[in-house]
């Protein structure tokens, strides 16, 4: 997770992002972008909150390691 917060008091968060590591052989890129997406644009609580008045991101990555 990485974020960004505001210069003055109160430093409220103003961006975050949400980076998932998803490890595995032979994952569909398309499922992981959608799994990753849905996880925060409609399970997350704490994103839904924080999304009406921070911009919320997400990223992803896949390792086959």
């Amino acid at each position: 997770m990485s974020a960004e917060r505001r210069d003055t008091a109160p430093k409220l968060f103003t961006q975050v992002n949400i980076h998932f590591v998803v490890s595995g052989e032979d994952l569909d890129q398309e499922i992981v972008a959608r799994v990753t997406a849905d996880s925060l644009e409609k399970y997350c609580s704490v994103c839904l909150m924080l999304g009406k008045g921070v911009e919320m991101t997400h990223s992803w990555e896949i390792r086959t390691e």
